[in-house]
């Protein structure tokens, strides 16, 4: 995009995330999301994926490669995050309180997933909503 955007202004960029020596925020809109490469060497990457979209019965994918750092993740409650990464002296931490569907509707079809793949080592990742 054009000129820079503040760090908590939300954003349709699902471009790739690097944080070296760093920390970077980003904060994802209200729009469909399929996914984001994230590389963090030393630092540390805080997304908040809590307006993004993705439809019922759909897929994000989040390619992670974490040296030395973390990501905190923030995701709608009603996602299901399956997480196959590799994890060297570190692991993946899902701090959601989620509540359990009082009525599931069949009809709208299962509901979106989550695939975090990649490898962190001496790293975490932790999800929240």
């Amino acid at each position: 995009g054009m000129g820079t955007v503040p760090g908590d202004a939300p954003t349709s960029d699902a471009g790739p995330i690097v944080a070296v020596l760093s920390g970077v925020k980003r904060v994802s809109a209200p729009v469909t999301y399929s996914g984001n490469d994230v590389t963090v060497f030393m630092g540390g990457v805080h997304l908040d994926l809590r307006q993004a979209r993705v439809p019922r019965g759909g897929e994000a994918t989040l390619d992670l490669f974490a040296v030395i750092g973390g990501c905190e993740l923030l995701v709608p409650s009603e996602w299901v995050v399956s997480a196959p990464l590799v994890a060297v002296l570190g692991g993946v931490e899902d701090k959601r309180f989620t509540a359990p569907p009082t009525v599931v509707d069949e009809a709208a079809g299962p509901p979106p997933r989550l695939v975090i793949r990649g490898t962190v080592l001496m790293g975490g990742v932790t999800i929240r909503n």
